[in-house]
C-alpha cells in the first residue's frame, strides 16, 4: 500500500479513480463554453459546477458509487464549488449587468474594456 492510500485513510484510492477524468470533462466544458462566450469568468463558474456532476456521474458509472456513499468527496466538492462562485460574485454581477470584458475586447484608458461593435 501506497504513502497516497493510507493518506486517504477511508476514501481509498479507487474512490478518487474518476476524480482527473471528471477534472478533464471540467476542463472540456470550460474550454467550449469560454470558445462560445468569450468569457473567461462564465467558462469558470459552469466548469465549476459541471466538475461536481461530472464526479458524481463518473463515480456512478465507472466504480458504481452512489453519491451518499462519496458523500465526504461530494461534501468537498460542492464546497469548492461555492467558494468559486463566492469567488466570482464580481464577475457574476459584470456578467448580469452586461459589463463583463470579453477575450478580445478592447480596453479604454482606464483598461475598462470596450465592445467592438460592427458597423456596416
Amino acid at each position: 500500500m501506497g504513502e497516497f492510500t493510507i493518506l486517504l485513510g477511508a476514501f481509498g484510492s479507487e474512490y478518487l479513480g474518476s476524480l482527473w477524468f471528471a477534472g478533464l470533462a471540467a476542463l472540456g466544458v470550460w474550454i467550449a463554453v469560454t470558445l462560445a462566450s468569450r468569457y473567461v469568468s462564465l467558462g469558470s463558474i459552469v466548469a465549476a459546477g459541471a466538475f461536481l456532476a461530472f464526479f458524481i456521474a463518473f463515480n456512478w458509472a465507472f466504480w458504481g458509487l452512489s453519491p451518499a456513499r462519496l458523500w465526504p468527496l461530494v461534501v468537498f466538492c460542492a464546497v469548492i464549488v461555492a467558494l468559486i462562485l463566492f469567488r466570482h460574485r464580481a464577475n457574476i454581477s459584470r456578467l448580469l449587468a452586461g459589463t463583463e470584458n470579453k477575450i478580445g475586447a478592447r480596453c479604454d484608458a482606464e483598461g475598462v474594456g470596450k465592445q467592438e461593435t460592427q458597423q456596416g
